[in-house]
């Protein structure tokens, strides 16, 4: 685990912020930061300029008092050219010690598409960024907004899609007259299409795709989530 978190935090920096600055998406730091990504030297190189910072900052724990103080003192005593030194050979066996790889593993980079809320919501359906994810099944990102699909999906959170056609029950993501919405679809056996809000309290934001209405709708894709049952109509 490193301590990039918490040299960030202390830079008073976003992970957004962060990745912009070394070239890698939010996900990405949030995966070096959780330990589900390993950096590489040359990352961790990179992550120590934009904050600040030594490299062997970003992955060494904490020495016992005594033990840094001797440390430190020995550090101080040499001149420009032993501190650089000795920095660079640290930095080069802890890397090899905790078993960083020196190659950045590939996540997939989708598109990641701004949030898709209630039919009120009229948004263009251009991707804002990219996302970086490891499943490699997803093929694209959708921000969520608003509190309609509490207590599944959160406002503000990022859900991955896949362009697969919903099944009854799923959560699928809609064009609806211009607006995009994030809602469970439901289907009778009429073909009537009803798209619901898990969170009922916000029962303002369903919508009824009749047969026989007007409505324009196009299915951009289904959330990748659990399955969930039936919200009651």
């Amino acid at each position: 685990m490193t301590r990039i978190r918490d040299m960030r935090k202390a830079a008073g920096m976003s992970m957004k912020e962060l990745g912009k600055k070394v070239g890698v998406s939010e996900s990405a730091i949030g995966y070096y930061e959780t330990g589900k990504r390993k950096p590489s030297i040359e990352m961790l190189l990179m992550l120590a300029e934009a904050l600040g910072c030594q490299m062997a900052d970003l992955v060494s724990d904490v020495a016992p008092a005594a033990q840094q103080s001797e440390i430190d003192r020995k550090y101080n005593a040499l001149d420009e050219h032993g501190k650089k030194l000795v920095s660079s050979v640290l930095d080069l066996e802890y890397m090899r010690c905790i078993g960083v790889s020196e190659k950045v593993s590939q996540g997939k980079i989708i598109p990641l598409f701004p949030a898709a809320a209630g039919p009120r919501d009229y948004i263009d359906w251009e991707p804002d960024e990219e996302w970086e994810t490891d499943d490699q099944k997803a093929d694209f990102a959708v921000r969520i907004s608003g509190d309609s699909m509490e207590p599944e999906l959160h406002d503000g959170e990022v859900v991955l899609c896949s362009k697969r056609k919903p099944k009854d029950g799923e959560i699928a993501v809609v064009r609806v007259n211009g607006a995009v919405v994030v809602k469970q679809i439901i289907v009778d056996s009429f073909r009537n299409t009803y798209l619901r809000s898990l969170n009922r309290a916000r029962k303002d934001q369903d919508i009824d795709l009749l047969a026989s209405g007007d409505f324009s709708a196009q299915g951009l894709g289904t959330v990748m989530h659990r399955k969930i049952p039936l919200v009651e109509q």
